[in-house]
């Protein structure tokens, strides 16, 4: 069974924006606490090396949740793959795969899918690989059912 691959990209990008609006959001709200004028100079003295740290890791965050948007920008899913590559959708006995970023798990006309990055090590297992070909992962062996 195919499932339009425009609607599994359009899925992980709604899950993307919300993260790199979370994140935006968090380092806005903690900017706006950190900088605020309602804190006296005796309040504010601790607690501010903590909140740069946490501001610090937020951004960190940020600038890598919108790396990762535009590397799923950077993907065309009108393109049908016949190899597991970037930009495939990957159907298995098991699991079903979106090459682009990392997710959480999607339903998409009544299948599951999950996104994983080129990085992930079961990429690495599945890379290049075809319909009817397998591969194992962590004691699990996958059959790939299709590729598109």
């Amino acid at each position: 069974m195919s499932v339009n691959k425009k609607l599994v990209f359009e899925a992980c990008m709604e899950q993307q924006t919300k993260e790199v609006e979370n994140f935006e959001n968090r380092v806005n709200s903690l900017k706006k606490d950190m900088f605020s004028n309602t804190e006296s100079a005796s309040q504010g003295g601790g607690g501010n090396a903590g909140k740069m740290e946490l501001l610090a890791n937020y951004e960190k965050e940020l600038t890598f949740s919108r790396m990762e948007m535009n590397q799923l920008k950077s993907l065309d899913p009108s393109i049908v793959s016949s190899v597991i590559e970037p930009g495939a959708i990957v159907m298995t006995d098991h699991l079903n795969f979106y090459i682009s970023v990392p997710t959480d798990k999607m339903e998409i006309n009544s299948e599951s899918f999950i996104g994983i990055s080129v990085k992930s090590p079961i990429y690495t297992v599945m890379k290049g690989k075809k319909k009817g070909d397998e591969f194992a992962f962590n004691e699990t062996k996958y059959s790939i059912l299709d590729v598109y």
